[in-house]
């Protein structure tokens, strides 16, 4: 068997393996408000960062798709309708995963320093 070619799909294994053990952690911490893992990642790849001069990162604000509504079924269940809300999805599930790890980046403009800070003191 060709050594780079197994480091290759042992690597690829890998990067996989931890991706998904960071979106159950996500998931498990998140408890009564936990989201599909679609949802987690198209919330996160939605979150955008940049390193603007003078060592200043901005956060964009995160939404783009609205939300269905929801009504109860039979068993109690949440479940969504074909009727469209007001409400950014995106938008409130980046809120409900800013909310599980205490954080609150929305669309603000910090130094790198105190970026760095907050992220340390986030609780996983």
């Amino acid at each position: 068997m060709n050594v780079s070619k197994f480091v290759s799909n042992s690597t690829h294994f890998l990067i996989c393996f931890v991706a998904l053990l960071i979106l159950r952690i996500i998931q498990y911490h998140m408890g009564q408000d936990v989201l599909s893992i679609e949802r987690i990642c198209r919330t996160l790849n939605k979150a955008t960062c940049r390193l603007l001069k003078g060592g200043i990162i901005h956060l964009d604000d995160v939404g783009g798709a609205l939300e269905f509504k929801k009504i109860q079924n039979k068993k109690g269940k949440l479940v969504d309708t074909l009727v469209f809300s007001n409400e950014d999805e995106i938008a409130m599930d980046f809120r409900k995963i800013q909310n599980t790890f205490g954080s609150n980046f929305n669309n603000i403009y910090l130094r790198q320093e105190l970026f760095n800070r907050l992220l340390k003191n986030m609780s996983i």
